[in-house]
């Protein structure tokens, strides 16, 4: 297993995950962001701004998801 890290980018700037998470691959490691949003989006403090990316143990940037993406994916998933 690889570890990841997630970068939240917001209004006050961006906040790192020191520790990372150990997840099997790129794919895991962008659902975890995904569902990251998704509870950033339902938490009282959403803001349509906020962001997630996401490092390989490089520091190589593998991905990002915003917010609305996320509520959108999970729209449909209810519809």
């Amino acid at each position: 297993m690889r570890r990841y890290f997630f970068q939240i980018h917001g209004e006050r700037g961006t906040d790192d995950d020191p520790g990372g998470i150990a997840l099997p691959g790129h794919s895991a490691a962008m659902l975890q962001a995904v569902t990251m949003c998704a509870e950033i989006g339902c938490s009282d403090g959403f803001h349509l701004g906020f962001a997630i990316s996401v490092r390989d143990e490089r520091g190589s940037v593998i991905g990002r998801v915003s917010v609305v993406v996320a509520a959108a994916i999970l729209e449909r998933r209810d519809a």
